[in-house]
């Protein structure tokens, strides 16, 4: 198995950061840029579902369950792509207090293929800069 591992300090304190990984109106202001729907709530055992429509390709839909919600430091779930036959993979974010700031580490655990790995390396990456954006204005 492998993993994609993305790492970055967001100019925002660790409960700014929470806010916006677990708030549905907060995430669907940054997770993707295409209005999605998003059902979440940071409980252990929660389905989630992240719902959006790509105006190339289509419905594109993530669901999974909450595996850990420990406010501020670490929220983890399950991720499968719905419309695909593809294994079900894990997230692991940390936040770490760096006096203000915060350190974010995503483990996209539980891959199947380095290219699929490289290609989470590329969306996660993608997406702490909608993140970062959303939190540091």
């Amino acid at each position: 198995m492998h993993e994609a591992v993305v790492e970055r300090t967001l100019d925002a304190p660790p409960d700014e950061v929470w806010a916006a990984l677990t708030e549905p109106d907060r995430l669907a202001a940054w997770f993707w840029p295409w209005q999605p729907r998003i059902a979440f709530v940071p409980t252990p055992g929660a389905a989630y579902s992240f719902e959006a429509d790509h105006p190339t390709s289509g419905p594109l839909a993530v669901d999974g369950r909450v595996l850990a919600a420990d406010r501020p430091g670490r929220l983890a779930f399950t991720w499968r792509w719905t419309d695909e036959p593809g294994p079900t993979t894990e997230v692991d974010i940390r936040l770490g207090d760096l006096g203000g700031d915060t350190q974010i580490v995503v483990r996209h655990r539980r891959v199947d293929l380095e290219s699929t790995a490289d290609d989470y390396r590329r969306a996660w990456t993608d997406l702490l800069d909608r993140l970062a954006s959303y939190v540091e204005r």
